[in-house]
């Protein structure tokens, strides 16, 4: 779950002081995941632990690889490029479930909070987790694809490109907060 917390303990690199914090909360109603790989790159499955520390579960997944694992309710999962580190988003639906045309598909979330569903009969149903890229802008693609062919900060700055573009490149690696940026894009902290 989502809480408010001030102090820097136990924070993953994604969070900075008094922004909001992620952790397990409790552990009460079981759910089965299976989480499959639909990135072109291989991947972290990481669980955020009761402290909001960051636990790998499977690093280096393979593109096109799955991975099951028995987790709990209130158990957030983030998944991330393994070579950037960046935060990837997910999306998720349930065996079984049939998608309506009445179903409203949703953006992927970079947060998975699983959440026990059950068939008519009173069955736990397996939650099917998609890993796929997040909806960033045009710009933070660029430079996440600069970074992934071997351009950083110590590199740009040799380049032969406007000092701004230069600038704003620096400083999106130096400030890239995933967590923060996408709960500022919920309204969930201040710019």
């Amino acid at each position: 779950m989502i809480q408010n917390e001030g102090n820097e303990s136990g924070r993953t690199d994604d969070q900075t002081p008094g922004s909001v914090k992620i952790k397990s909360l409790e552990s009460r109603k079981r759910v089965s995941l299976q989480i499959y790989n639909t990135t072109h790159y291989s991947i972290d499955v990481i669980w955020i632990d009761f402290n909001g520390n960051e636990i790998p579960y499977a690093k280096k997944l393979k593109s096109g690889d799955n991975f099951g694992v028995s987790t709990f309710e209130t158990h957030p999962w983030i998944f991330r490029d393994h070579e950037s580190r960046e935060r990837l988003a997910v999306l998720c639906t349930w065996q079984s479930k049939k998608l309506s045309k009445n179903d409203k598909l949703k953006y992927p979330d970079k947060i998975m909070m699983p959440e026990a569903v059950y068939n008519n009969d009173g069955q736990p149903l397996r939650t099917i987790a998609m890993v796929t890229y997040p909806v960033d802008s045009l710009r933070d693609m660029c430079f996440l694809r600069l970074y992934r062919s071997g351009l950083n900060v110590d590199k740009i700055k040799n380049l032969d490109i406007p000092v701004s573009l230069r600038e704003e490149f620096s400083s999106f690696w130096k400030d890239r907060t995933p967590l923060r940026l996408y709960l500022q894009q919920l309204g969930a902290v201040s710019q």
